[in-house]
């Protein structure tokens, strides 16, 4: 990552930031915004001394990247919230009722974030990410807050064990139900927090029932092209890559709905091979299927990008950018994807994507990139150089700033 410039003059006496946060902050990480962690505590690395504080649940191992520029790393072990049905059933029915919280806010309280505030003599504290907002209450008054909201939480839901493998029905009255929890947990935040930083305007549109615009600043998303970047070496065993968290029905489903209309698709489809990368890959319906190659969980999804003659992001709703997406074009890997897919970005039809809003449209688009190495060439290298618009460095640079006007305002 290009090292953020900090004026030394400015913040002198290096303030002392406390950083929370429950996703890994990891490098080539599938989930998108793990790598957007890691820039951010790196940015503010540069100039200020850090204490990260991951939430997990064991010892924190793995939260984290061992050269992330920070002063401390003090883990938090979370509870998994083990227990059968009737168990789930009657945490989920407190939770609606006595603590108004959405079910993915969790943990419910951060007691000990006043202590490590006082033990490292924070003067700023951010919390990342929407299922964390709901601890703008625990933070303590005097120090001055950010909240990284990032996501609309319908989407978040999306992603909830309350969701995961049901319906269309099933997620709208889970959506219903986590109305006033998401209302609650998003004016704690609001009312709180000195900042809020979110994702895409249309997220700063939403927040700001909640907030003043004035205290809302939106950073889009972003990768570390560098970190992307082909090898120079063709080593593409494969003819399709598909990217995610294929434990989200926001993921799998698309996915899994493409492989299927492939198979009776007009064009060269028979004898294509299929690569599926990311948590939950392996359990997909259709792993193990001829041609079908899974993963499960990798450590970095920058080589399998590598291995593809194309990438599909065949992502159906989403709010900012998509990730995988970006990290598509910074490969190099010319990119099939939906509308919502490319929203957010500078993706142009024809220009430095193939979109297409059906199945027949992607299978379509990725069939011609494969029968044509050149425009395969050409639209890989044109997306390699939309990817600069978005790079992480930058990103973590405006981050760096609202952290500081956060702090001066405070």
């Amino acid at each position: 990552m290009r090292p953020v410039s900090c004026d030394h003059s400015v913040v002198s006496s290096r303030p002392t930031v406390v950083f929370v946060f429950d996703i890994p902050a990891r490098r080539g990480y599938p989930n998108g915004f793990s790598e957007r962690v890691l820039s951010f505590i790196n940015a503010l690395g540069e100039c200020w001394q850090v204490v990260a504080v991951p939430l997990a649940t064991a010892d924190g191992t793995g939260m984290i990247e061992p050269d992330a520029l920070v002063a401390a790393v003090v883990p938090i072990a979370v509870a998994p919230r083990e227990g059968g049905t009737p168990s789930r059933l009657a945490r989920r029915i407190i939770d609606l009722t006595v603590r108004r919280l959405p079910a993915m806010s969790y943990p419910h309280r951060l007691p000990e974030l006043r202590s490590i505030v006082d033990t490292y003599g924070a003067e700023l504290v951010v919390l990342y990410g929407s299922t964390l907002a709901h601890l703008a209450t625990d933070a303590p008054e005097s120090v001055p807050l950010l909240c990284a909201v990032e996501e609309d939480w319908s989407v978040v839901t999306d992603l909830s064990r309350w969701t995961h493998g049901h319906g269309r029905l099933r997620r709208a009255v889970v959506r219903f139900l986590e109305r006033p929890g998401v209302r609650t947990s998003y004016r704690h935040a609001g009312r709180r927090a000195q900042h809020v930083v979110v994702i895409s305007d249309a997220e700063r549109d939403r927040f700001s029932r909640f907030a003043p615009p004035a205290r809302i600043s939106v950073i889009p998303h972003a990768v570390d092209v560098s970190h992307f970047a082909p090898s120079g070496a063709d080593d593409r065993d494969c003819d399709v890559v598909i990217v995610g968290d294929f434990r989200q029905r926001r993921t799998s489903d698309p996915a899994v709905r493409l492989w299927r209309a492939s198979r009776s698709h007009r064009g060269n489809w028979s004898g294509r091979r299929w690569l599926f990368v990311g948590r939950g890959s392996d359990d997909l319906e259709i792993a193990g299927e001829p041609g079908v190659e899974t993963t499960g969980e990798v450590p970095d999804v920058g080589p399998y990008y590598h291995r593809a003659r194309v990438a599909v992001v065949p992502a159906e709703v989403g709010t900012g950018v998509k990730t995988t997406l970006l990290q598509a074009w910074a490969a190099a890997v010319p990119v099939v994807a939906t509308p919502a897919a490319a929203a957010g970005t500078t993706a142009v039809h024809q220009a430095n994507a193939l979109i297409g809003d059906t199945s027949a449209a992607l299978l379509d688009h990725a069939d011609q990139l494969l029968s044509d190495e050149a425009m395969r060439a050409e639209l890989g290298a044109a997306g390699q150089r939309a990817a600069e618009a978005f790079q992480s460095h930058d990103a973590a640079a405006a981050f760096t700033d609202v952290c500081r006007t956060t702090l001066d305002a405070g």
